[in-house]
């Protein structure tokens, strides 16, 4: 199979993935607390990745430049960045800040383009264009509902997609640099973001040990499950698409599809039937990605 469409369909199989195990992080996100829940599952992610690279016999061979470029990127991408996205979505709604996400891959494509060298054909570009028009045709019916904007918010997302974004470049800079496969350096990064939220919870606690307390037992089986699909899983596949590929900002672009996924199953999940701007997003998306897999 050629390395492009296998990036492609495993950045497809991610977002889908991911947007099944939202539900879930949505769901505790409101009952406790987003920054909690998201410690939860870069923590239980991280477990996932020690017993998989120790099952593979890890050989501990990386420079130390590698390690700190991964570090930095959960640190950034997963940490930080999370963060100022889940704050801005309180802010701004989620269809305003939808509406702002579609400025990823264009970060993307302009960082790869200074660090890699990347160029895109205008079938590629067509391509992300459609995969654009998916995420900006599906906020316009939020954006009516949630009213004004507040530049607090957009600078938040910003923020998160400038942040992600590097931390795109550190992978894949790690990448060129050794032989590292997705564990590991999904090891290091999962270590950053975690870390980044021990460092958060010694000046402004949010009641970890409380947090779990509180939970039955069914619920924190539910949850290492959507933390072992959305953050494991899903990690561990998006790390190969972006290595595998060509250009990054594809694979970007491609990462937009998840939000059009997790409103498909949030439809499923509420037995309602999907809005017309949703089925637009989804033709729009279908559209690009089809354009990426059989247009050269």
């Amino acid at each position: 199979m050629d390395s492009n469409i296998l990036a492609y369909s495993l950045a497809l199989l991610a977002n889908i993935i991911f947007a099944f195990s939202i539900q879930i992080f949505a769901h505790y996100s409101r009952t406790v607390s987003a920054i909690w829940m998201n410690f939860i599952k870069a923590l239980i992610a991280l477990f996932f990745f020690s017993i998989a690279i120790l099952l593979m016999n890890w050989d501990f061979s990386f420079s130390s430049k590698v390690i700190l470029l991964l570090f930095c990127s959960g640190l950034l991408g997963l940490g930080i960045g999370d963060l100022a996205l889940l704050t801005a979505l309180r802010d701004l709604g989620p269809g305003r800040a939808m509406l702002l996400v579609a400025f990823h891959p264009i970060i993307t494509g302009i960082l790869s383009y200074f660090f890699f060298d990347q160029h895109l054909s205008m079938n590629k570009m067509i391509a992300i264009l459609f995969m654009i028009l998916c995420i900006l045709v599906y906020s316009i019916e939020s954006v009516k509902r949630e009213g004004n904007w507040g530049s607090k918010g957009i600078a938040l997302v910003m923020t998160a997609i400038c942040l992600d974004s590097l931390g795109v470049m550190m992978v894949k800079e790690a990448e060129l640099l050794s032989n590292i496969n997705t564990f590991e350096a999904n090891f290091f990064r999962c270590l950053g973001a975690v870390s980044f939220f021990l460092i958060w919870t010694c000046f402004k606690p949010f009641g970890i040990w409380k947090g779990l307390k509180a939970q039955s037992f069914k619920s924190i089986n539910i949850i290492i499950i959507g933390s072992f699909l959305g953050t494991f899983l899903a990690l561990a596949l998006i790390f190969k698409a972006y290595t595998s590929a060509d250009n990054l900002a594809v694979i970007s672009s491609i990462n937009i599809s998840g939000s059009i996924f997790a409103a498909l199953f949030e439809c499923i999940h509420k037995k309602k039937a999907p809005g017309r701007y949703l089925l637009i997003s989804f033709l729009f998306m279908i559209a690009g990605v089809s354009t990426f897999i059989f247009v050269d």
